[in-house]
């Protein structure tokens, strides 16, 4: 399944594409079926184009749910060769070709004539799902033979993808799928279940967390198929084969995001997330990140131990001001253009076991003359440090 806007969309090698209109929660409506079967899909939310992957029509169909929600046309197919999955999202699609042994990178900036930028042979030659970073910088490709892994590409230059990583279970189980959801990778690992992995820093993945919802061990294909991260609650969902549906916490090392940002210049809203590593007692190279500013801009890193909803100057200030720290620095990037600032704040978290599970709230702001009250603001980042 796949959503854009208030319509969910339902794939099946059994059947055509199902609409169902989700506008009421508490009374979804099946509204209309059309294509034909397929293996998996996926909406690219800013364009509004629907991708069927597999199936029965082997590679990908592209249908313009800006036409009709409910029964787009197909504008595109690309039937060779198969694909297994695939992940379109500004401008260019990452496919899994499971039966080729390769992942290619299409540039779909125009839907209707697709020209394929690269096609890159995987260490398996059984690529599964491809996930990519918000910035385009990383992909990564999971293979799905007993035992296998995934592997990190830097896809930068989409016309020369480089291989930088590659990650195993140290159980031996098999990766299954993949997403990112800012430095966090969140993996479904069949009879290893959930695994939590930090991707701050992509050449030195590091393990956050673990839960393990199968009672399966080895590598064959039991245990936890999915695992589903971007609920606004911070909850994830599993689906395991046998053991059923599980929603399942992270207790420390994985940020959530609450509150509404401020957007500034070009209608951009700024964004935190963190490098360096993931909270964690000792890590000395903790650091802040915020993007998405205005290049050159006066930026505040506001860090509290409470959080809060103010509308302040323009802006929602989201840590609680009377517990709070601000730091500021300056943006990179060209002066004055928008999207292109970043800034960074090294927050050493102390060797002190006591620290342990603690919860602190980060808000970036910065001054930005075509924001609201000339200040652009982040959207709240909450995380807790793990032991």
């Amino acid at each position: 399944m796949h959503s854009w806007r208030h319509w969910v969309y339902i794939g099946s090698e059994h059947g055509n594409v199902q609409v169902v209109d989700c506008s009421n929660p508490a009374s979804p409506t099946l509204v209309g079926t059309f294509g034909s079967p397929t293996h998996t899909l996926n909406v690219d939310q800013e364009a509004g184009i629907l991708y069927l992957s597999g199936g029965a029509q082997r590679g990908i169909a592209l249908y313009d749910l800006n036409v009709s929600p409910t029964n787009p046309p197909r504008i595109a197919i690309r039937r060779s060769p198969y694909v297994h999955d695939g992940h379109a999202v500004r401008g260019h699609a990452y496919l899994a070709e499971m039966f080729s042994g390769t992942f290619s990178i299409v540039d779909v900036s125009n839907p209707t004539s697709m020209t394929t930028l690269s096609t890159t042979t995987t260490p398996s030659r059984f690529p599964h799902n491809v996930w990519v970073t918000e910035d385009d910088v990383y992909a990564i490709v999971t293979e799905e033979n007993h035992g296998d892994c995934f592997t990190v590409y830097d896809v930068s230059n989409k016309a020369a993808p480089a291989q930088i990583n590659r990650w195993c279970s140290p159980n031996g189980a098999t990766v299954h799928n993949i997403f990112i959801d800012g430095s966090i990778a969140h993996l479904s690992c069949y009879s290893d279940g959930y695994w939590v992995i930090d991707f701050s820093d992509p050449t030195n993945l590091r393990t956050i967390g673990q839960f393990d919802s199968s009672t399966f061990g080895g590598n064959d294909y039991v245990g936890c198929w999915g695992a589903y991260p971007f609920q606004p609650s911070g909850v994830v969902y599993l689906s395991d084969m046998q053991s059923g549906f599980w929603i399942v916490e992270p207790t420390c090392g994985v940020p959530r995001r609450y509150g509404n940002a401020t957007a500034g210049s070009g209608g951009i809203e700024p964004r935190i997330d963190f490098e360096g590593g993931y909270p964690k007692v000792g890590n000395a190279t903790f650091t802040l990140h915020a993007m998405d500013l205005v290049g050159g801009a006066s930026t505040a890193f506001l860090i509290g131990a409470q959080p809060t909803s103010q509308v302040m100057v323009g802006f929602e200030l989201l840590v609680d001001p009377t517990l709070i720290v601000g730091i500021s620095v300056t943006a990179s990037g060209t002066s004055g253009v928008a999207g292109d600032g970043e800034a960074s704040l090294n927050v050493p978290i102390p060797n002190v076991a006591g620290l342990a599970l603690d919860t602190f709230y980060c808000q970036a702001i910065a001054l930005d003359s075509a924001a609201p009250q000339g200040i652009s603001a982040s959207r709240g980042l909450r995380f807790a440090i793990c032991p």
